[in-house]
């Protein structure tokens, strides 16, 4: 679920993945990676650079307070 979610961040948003790895509880951005190439065959920068969103991940937590 935590790699479902950080696919979503890296996909929808403009959100680095260091960000996208710690905002889905992972401490070690080389485990997120490892972890993310794993289950969607492709390096977490690729979805991220395929992403269409314009709203960055601190824009994003505002929107909900």
């Amino acid at each position: 679920m935590r790699l479902d979610r950080a696919r979503q961040l890296l996909a929808d948003s403009r959100c680095l993945v260091t960000e996208a790895a710690l905002a889905t509880s992972f401490t070690q951005p080389a485990h997120f990676t490892r972890a993310y190439r794993r289950r969607f065959d492709e390096a977490p920068s690729f979805t991220a650079e395929r992403g269409s969103g314009a709203m960055h991940l601190q824009d994003e937590a505002t929107m909900y307070v």
